[in-house]
């Protein structure tokens, strides 16, 4: 059995307003199940979610140089929120308030398939992780720790959960196609589309190779969420593919059973019908090698 122990981060550079911030990770044989940056401002009123949010404008976790996560404080603490995981800040100058990053997923049902997704670092060369902090910023502080285990296993060895985030382009009203990738066989746990304003999207429909995978209206939308026990966020219009399943995530490589031989999907479509004309932002959590 793996012992699951807690670990310091202590190789933090370049904290500074207006400058990049960078953490090197411990490698080796241990797996990361989360880690926890602690921030700790001067600005009246301490680490809230929205001070933390204007002074960090964007947190980036990289395996081998390349990066497998990117996103804001507010899409983290939002994604951890659908997940059933709500933010520890702090309304003190003198404490921290923590963005907590998870490879073992809160969401998921049975305890040993959270685990799967641990990032195993037996053959990562580096670990690093890269935290702008805006101009404005008023004397910050990082900490961290993370929570780790030591079996040696592999990065590849079940894949890890990647976020890939984009922005979509809306110029009017209607129905909207937009292709999701496709090309590097990831396969697909969840889509959300982040919102301008709640109610931009009045419908979603995704199809793959012209198969329907989901299919809502806003009552549907909710009602997806509820049996699947996350939780609506305003503005985040979740798609849970997987289910809550790791298992049910949808491929993009599949496997012909009558002739053995294997096929990447044609195309992954995701049609959003906007009530109104305001770019969208995807966040794609996919399942697959690193990048």
């Amino acid at each position: 059995m793996a012992m699951k122990r807690q670990i310091p981060l202590t190789s933090i550079n370049g904290v500074a307003a207006g400058a990049t911030a960078t953490i090197d990770l411990p490698r080796g044989p241990l797996r990361y199940h989360r880690i926890s940056l602690g921030y700790k401002t001067a600005t009246a009123g301490g680490a809230t979610e929205a001070t933390i949010g204007s002074e960090i404008t964007e947190i980036r976790l990289l395996i081998n140089g390349k990066i497998q996560r990117r996103f804001t404080p507010s899409q983290l603490f939002n994604l951890n929120r659908q997940k059933g995981k709500s933010p520890t800040v702090s309304s003190s100058t003198s404490v921290p308030g923590y963005l907590t990053m998870f490879f073992t997923e809160p969401q998921k049902k049975s305890k040993i398939e959270a685990e799967l997704t641990c990032w195993g670092m037996a053959n990562v060369q580096s670990f690093k992780m890269e935290i702008d902090i805006a101009a404005g910023a008023t004397s910050p502080v990082i900490t961290g720790f993370a929570h780790v285990d030591d079996l040696v296993q592999n990065i590849e060895t079940n894949g890890i959960i990647k976020w890939k985030k984009e922005i979509i382009q809306v110029a009017a009203t209607g129905v909207l196609n937009y292709p999701l990738d496709v090309v590097t066989g990831d396969s697909y746990e969840s889509v959300t589309f982040i919102e301008n304003t709640a109610g931009d999207v009045s419908a979603l429909l995704l199809q793959q190779d012209g198969l329907t995978i989901y299919q809502d209206d806003i009552n549907v939308f909710v009602e997806n969420l509820n049996i699947g026990d996350y939780t609506q966020v305003t503005k985040y219009r979740h798609v849970p593919l997987s289910g809550n399943m790791l298992f049910n995530v949808v491929p993009t490589v599949r496997k012909n059973p009558a002739t053995g031989q294997f096929f990447r999907t044609g195309s992954f479509l995701a049609q959003l019908t906007m009530a109104n004309a305001a770019n969208v932002t995807a966040i794609r959590e996919v399942l697959g090698a690193p990048d």
